[in-house]
């Protein structure tokens, strides 16, 4: 064995008492590199989570998934008007994985809105139900969280390829580097455009 890689948890890395150190004990050459792409999880995890604003925009997209899975009849409304993709509950790890959870309202967001509108006015629904969707129905067309939503999809995007790419079996530590470098310029291209603009 020349090296070792996994995930970040300490009963694999740790030094004294993880995996990493009983491999260590029977060939002290096999080195230990952790996941690229659990790293990288690691890095936007901590990222999203100290940002207000994406913590109140994932609860909000949570909350509506909350709404309609919480209900066959809502669900129905749901389906009714978005027949493509359907809200999907937030990953809590890993956490480039919630672009599934906004892919569809990325792209079917005024579908999704009629579905949350005709929950206020449905008969079906009790006085709770209808208040919730009336919420709803405000956080989703507020300015701050369509732009959250466009921009947070094409961040997580373009994070999830590099992630996906990073666990293939063909990756070397060249193309990793390389991968992460494209990361950092997009970022460093985003952020000028968002001044620029």
């Amino acid at each position: 064995m020349r090296g070792q890689g996994y995930d970040n948890g300490s009963n694999m890395k740790g030094k004294n008492v993880g995996v990493q150190k009983r491999i260590l004990d029977l060939n002290p050459r096999a080195f230990f590199v952790p996941c690229g792409s659990h790293s990288l999880n690691l890095v936007v995890n901590d990222a999203g989570f100290s940002c207000t604003l994406a913590v109140n925009f994932f609860n909000n997209i949570q909350e509506l998934y909350n709404f309609f899975s919480g209900s066959n009849h809502r669900w129905n409304i749901l389906t009714n008007h978005v027949t493509n993709l359907t809200v999907k509950p937030l990953s809590e790890t890993p956490w480039e994985s919630r672009i599934n959870a906004l892919e569809p309202l990325r792209y079917h967001i005024d579908e999704i809105y009629d579905a949350v509108y005709e929950s206020t006015l449905d008969s079906m629904i009790d006085a709770f139900g209808k208040c919730t969707a009336m919420g709803i129905a405000k956080k989703i067309t507020d300015f701050k969280f369509l732009c959250c939503l466009v921009t947070f999809y094409d961040v997580l995007f373009k994070i999830n390829l590099v992630s996906k790419t990073l666990q293939m079996k063909t990756v070397d530590l060249q193309g990793a580097l390389k991968l992460i470098e494209s990361v950092k310029y997009f970022f460093g291209e985003l952020g000028i455009r968002k001044w620029t603009e």
